[in-house]
């Protein structure tokens, strides 16, 4: 009996861990999106495609089915993802933004001080810049280009908008 159970429990904690894993493997992926880490644009269509795959851990996709310029992807989350020292509960992509100083594609809305997001991330003032979508943007991003770079918008004390985009040049 002993035997026996000490199977099930690391049957149990070998499945936790898996879990674990795969959720921060999606968590990850998730941060790698919204830091131009990858194409973040294929990074949610593809947890879209799979929505059963994340449910298991809390996260929920809400989709339209619409093509081009109206299509919106958001990912629910039901544990907060942390970027720095920053906290949300919803990755979105979308080709339109909701915001007025902000176009980046893949974004989420982040609880945080923006200081110390702009210090993390090494972002610089975008305000003079033809590529830029956000009021801050990374350093990679060059004048003339249009490469997918990190923007940033403060959206109040402990609210910004992080995401990734390019300009449409």
């Amino acid at each position: 009996m002993r035997i026996q159970f000490a199977a099930l429990l690391f049957c149990c904690a070998a499945g936790a861990t898996a879990q674990t894993d795969t959720q921060a493997a999606v968590n990850a992926r998730l941060v790698e999106a919204l830091t131009c880490g990858g194409d973040s644009l294929e990074i949610v269509r593809s947890l879209a495609g799979k929505p059963e795959a994340i449910a298991g851990f809390g996260m929920t996709i809400s989709a339209n089915v619409a093509d081009g310029y109206d299509e919106k992807i958001d990912v629910n989350l039901r544990d907060p993802l942390s970027l720095g020292a920053a906290t949300t509960r919803k990755v979105s992509l979308a080709l339109e933004s909701p915001y007025e100083d902000f176009q980046g594609l893949v974004f989420a809305e982040f609880k945080g001080d923006p200081a110390a997001m702009v210090r993390h991330l090494g972002l610089v003032p975008g305000k003079t810049a033809s590529y830029a979508i956000a009021r801050y943007v990374s350093r990679n991003a060059r004048e003339g280009d249009c490469p997918a770079h990190i923007g940033m918008s403060v959206l109040g004390k402990d609210r910004f908008v992080l995401g990734c985009g390019w300009c449409n040049g």
